[in-house]
């Protein structure tokens, strides 16, 4: 219920039956491909990525296309578009929030494309970082989304906690498929330190937690620039 409401407070909307709790957004990437997908498939993916998509995806038998990211504005649509003309692709993988390890954030124009050029092929949106914006919040794949193809994935992982290895996948018309794989993968959740989690999440304390983390992000940078300075002044000085 409590990861149903940050997911609705996003512009997410579902009912608690379209959202399945995972250990970690890893393993509802993992789900989703495998409701997606059969080996050998190919799977569209941003290059560079984040280490681990790779390693699953071979782990699963897949075919990797990789499509180059821009340091900007993430995953190159243009290039995408070319590429799921030219290969029979099954799943995209994307990050539009923050993509590891570049820190992209992809404009909402360009997430507006992504949907349109990608058809009928669904994508599964990563979005563990989402939540740590401290700019102008752009609505996620999902939100924009008018023809059921984004699976959404996130994390308490990157926002709460390391530790906390709780995700959550939220879809629906595969939703039914992700259910089945995680009940006969896991046979029930991680009952005690979801319960902990959320007790936390009823305070309220989450949203405060999440103010912090947004105004270090946004504070980090502009220290890290200025110690930097002051480091080039006493060097030139130095010389």
């Amino acid at each position: 219920q409590q990861l149903l409401q940050i997911s609705q407070s996003m512009g997410i909307h579902a009912a608690k039956s379209d959202l399945a709790i995972t250990h970690g957004a890893q393993q509802g990437i993992s789900l989703a491909l495998r409701a997606l997908t059969q080996p050998g498939d190919i799977v569209a993916i941003e290059s560079p990525c984040y280490f681990g998509s790779l390693l699953l995806l071979e782990s699963l038998g897949l075919q990797v296309l990789e499509i180059p990211s821009n340091d900007h504005y993430g995953i190159d649509v243009e290039e995408l578009k070319k590429s799921i003309q030219k290969w029979p692709v099954k799943a995209i993988i994307v990050t539009p929030n923050f993509t590891n390890p570049s820190g992209a954030r992809m404009p909402l124009e360009h997430r507006k494309k992504l949907l349109s050029y990608s058809e009928d092929i669904p994508i599964i949106e990563d979005d563990v970082f989402g939540g740590l914006a401290y700019a102008q919040p752009l609505p996620s794949l999902k939100v924009l989304d008018e023809n059921d193809s984004v699976i959404y994935v996130s994390s308490l992982s990157k926002t709460l906690d390391s530790r906390v290895r709780i995700g959550w996948v939220i879809s629906h018309k595969h939703q039914a498929s992700i259910s089945k794989r995680l009940i006969s993968e896991s046979m029930g959740g991680h009952n005690l330190i979801q319960s902990a989690v959320a007790d936390f999440l009823s305070t309220g304390k989450y949203k405060q937690h999440l103010r912090r983390a947004q105004k270090l992000y946004q504070e980090n940078p502009l220290q890290f620039c200025k110690l930097l300075r002051q480091a080039l002044e006493i060097g030139r000085a130095h010389v």
